[in-house]
């Protein structure tokens, strides 16, 4: 049996009305306890000459991130970190860090973070059509657009969801996060940024272990990814 074929770019302009379905979320090829350099391989990071020299073949990601925050290397921890969670974790790493950096606008945050959110307990087309609803009114480059391009590459998808599959590779929805990250770690201003990024590392660290953090309340509601 030949192997699937990856899906090409076509040059559709988005005004036919057919949605076409969005890929299977599966299980990633990393966790949390991968070592830490098929993480920095696969999810082709770019880190740091420093941060290079603290790797070695067998470190874990555990002890690969501790040693990176020891070395104050923490642009360094907030991209390794965001390749090495498992996709919905990470993405919800970057909400979580965009709540609390922008505590003040809670009315503004729960509209355009909802559909977000409901993403990662529900993965689903109908929940990638939210998102773009919300995407439709923001500008691409900035913090929100980030998070909407975020969650359709954590989809499997560059594309949004009314126009036709082009397939994100792995690392894209990694990258992003990371981007994201660090938009919330300086969106208060350069003054206590480290501190920020720093207070949101340690978040992200927690993250990686236990139960799906979304669905502490719902036992429902099953972490796949």
């Amino acid at each position: 049996m030949h192997a699937p074929q990856p899906a090409k770019k076509c040059g559709c302009d988005g005004s036919h009305k057919h949605v076409p379905p969005t890929p299977r979320v599966v299980q990633p090829p990393l966790r949390g306890d991968a070592a830490a350099a098929i993480v920095c391989q696969r999810m082709k990071l770019r880190l740091s000459l420093a941060a290079r020299r603290q790797l070695t073949s067998q470190v874990s990601s555990e002890h690969y991130f501790a040693r990176l925050l020891t070395a104050d290397l923490d642009a360094d921890a907030r991209k390794f970190l965001a390749a090495a969670l498992p996709v919905r974790r990470a993405l919800w790493w970057s909400v979580l860090a965009i709540h609390d950096s922008l505590g003040s606008d809670e009315a503004e945050q729960a509209s355009r973070l909802a559909p977000v959110v409901q993403w990662i307990a529900r993965p689903s087309d109908a929940g990638l059509i939210e998102v773009r609803r919300q995407d439709r009114k923001v500008k691409r480059n900035r913090l929100w657009g980030c998070l909407y391009q975020a969650t359709y590459a954590a989809a499997g998808r560059v594309s949004p969801p009314e126009r036709q599959l082009v397939v994100a590779p792995p690392e894209m929805s990694r990258r992003f996060v990371a981007a994201l990250v660090y938009m919330a770690s300086v969106h208060g201003g350069s003054l206590g940024y480290r501190e920020r990024q720093r207070r949101y590392l340690l978040l992200g660290q927690s993250l990686a272990n236990g139960p799906a953090p979304w669905s502490r309340r719902s036992a429902m509601v099953q972490e796949t990814t």
